[in-house]
């Protein structure tokens, strides 16, 4: 005769894993990290475009005047602050799942 089944063990409390992993998985944690970064370096193109173009008059980059690049800075700002919202609820969202 088996021996009868033992009771099944019981999960593991929540643990930093919950943390790392997220909701939205570390590739793409990291993903908004990295635009984060880039994001916040942005604001360097306004000088570097204002010496592009012949005799460094500005103008011969990517934008054709600097009401473009200002909108684009503009633009990328906004995803900026909604891509960092987003980290911030996610960590607070694990740091309560952690507390439970």
């Amino acid at each position: 005769p088996h021996p009868p089944p033992s009771k099944p063990p019981s999960p593991p409390p929540p643990s930093f894993s919950v943390i790392r992993q997220g909701r939205l998985g570390r590739r793409m944690n990291f993903l908004l990290c990295c635009f984060n970064l880039l994001a916040r370096c942005a604001w360097a193109l306004r000088y570097v475009a204002a010496d592009a173009g012949p005799e460094g008059r500005g103008g011969g980059g990517v934008f054709a005047t600097d009401d473009h690049l200002v909108l684009f800075l503009q633009v990328v700002e906004v995803a900026r602050r909604a891509a960092w919202n987003v980290l911030r609820v996610e960590w607070q969202g694990a740091q309560a799942i952690r507390q439970t």
